[in-house]
């Protein structure tokens, strides 16, 4: 969501998938659950920003009945360690 492409990695399943554009803050929940996505990914990298960060990704993806794939860290606390395994 929020790009105009899809990013290279992705490129051998782009069609796949679907490229969302921004949309304002109070129209993001009915187009997510319009999109019904199978899984959401919400990886992380091990810094002091983001071990700040809530689970909100996750409560998200669970609140519509998604699959849910989150960053945990190696040698902090990840705000997705207590996804549902």
């Amino acid at each position: 969501m929020g790009g105009e492409a899809f990013p290279w990695f992705f490129e051998c399943i782009k069609d796949k998938g679907t490229v969302v554009n921004w949309v304002q803050l109070y129209g993001y929940p009915n187009k997510i659950m319009d999109l019904r996505p199978d899984f959401g990914i919400a990886p992380l990298c091990e810094n002091y920003f983001n071990f700040s960060k809530s689970n909100i990704k996750a409560l998200e993806q669970y609140a519509i009945g998604s699959a849910f794939i989150g960053g945990v860290f190696e040698h902090n606390v990840s705000p997705y360690d207590d996804c549902i395994l």
